[in-house]
């Protein structure tokens, strides 16, 4: 393809356009040279056309731009500031391959990184960060529809090397810290089993584990509530976390599953079902 007709046609737009350009850009710049296009005017003909030029020497100590090069670009997005400043997260989206999560942490002078990592929520308390684990960039097509994305929870008081540094989770499709940082709650996507029991409910029927961590425990007791359908932290330090779960009573009229709202005091035991 000339580089006439490459400029003759239309215009990609957003991301496209960016790699069109940089195809071009490839495509004439040879790795030790860069080739002119000078236009050049044909017998009989009022169009004027681009032929090769002189080729024009790099500048000392320059290098053309390589594939390999490009490829190492990252663009960054998801940025997350704490608000006294001492912790930014982002995320680093390679042209090709998996997205990385960079949290910096200033006050302890510290960087953590997190793969596939995406949509870091800092804790108001500055101790831990919450992100969303992606479907790793490899997987086929027929595959992708089974898998599911994570949660990656990183503890940024504890000591670099520990183990308690970076804890994952599986099959988590949505997760919240508390107002004051000091609990984590998470909803489960169901297992393979449940899908099928699931399957042909209604939206609001489709009810799974609730997880409520507080973080200065061990995970292993954290508060798990069955069929829960919604989740949300009071915005406020009053304590109160409220969620949407089917009542383990039928309904003794048509038999149909009853939905209640749910609440707990952070901390302490159960407070029950709520009209």
């Amino acid at each position: 393809m000339s580089l006439a007709h490459r400029l003759s046609c239309p215009r990609p737009q957003g991301r496209a356009l960016h790699s069109t350009a940089l195809a071009l850009i490839v495509a004439t710049a040879p790795l030790a040279a860069q080739q002119t296009a000078v236009p050049n005017q044909r017998a009989g003909s009022g169009t004027p056309t681009l032929e090769p030029g002189p080729i024009a020497p790099l500048p000392e100590g320059k290098k053309a731009l390589s594939l390999e090069s490009i490829l190492k670009w990252r663009d960054i997005d998801g940025i997350e500031l704490a608000p006294d400043g001492g912790v930014v997260a982002y995320v680093t989206r390679p042209q090709a391959g998996d997205r990385e999560l960079v949290v910096r942490d200033l006050n302890r002078e510290r960087t953590h990184t997190v793969s596939r990592g995406s949509q870091p929520i800092l804790a108001r308390s500055g101790n831990h960060v919450a992100v969303r684990l992606e479907i790793p960039y490899g997987v086929l097509p027929e595959e992708r529809k089974k898998a599911r994305t994570g949660l990656a929870v990183l503890d940024l008081a504890a000591e670099p090397g520990s183990a308690g540094v970076l804890t994952r989770i599986p099959r988590v499709r949505s997760f919240a810290f508390s107002h004051d940082g000091t609990h984590l709650a998470w909803l489960h996507h169901p297992t393979a089993e449940q899908e099928k029991e699931l399957k042909g409910k209604p939206a609001h029927l489709k009810g799974t584990e609730l997880v409520v961590w507080r973080l200065e425990q061990p995970l292993e007791e954290a508060q798990r509530y069955p069929q829960v359908t919604a989740f949300m932290f009071q915005p406020s330090d009053m304590g109160w976390l409220f969620f949407a779960q089917q009542s383990p009573m039928e309904s003794s009229k048509n038999g149909e599953t009853v939905l209640g709202m749910n609440r707990i005091r952070l901390g302490v035991e159960q407070d029950g079902w709520e009209a």
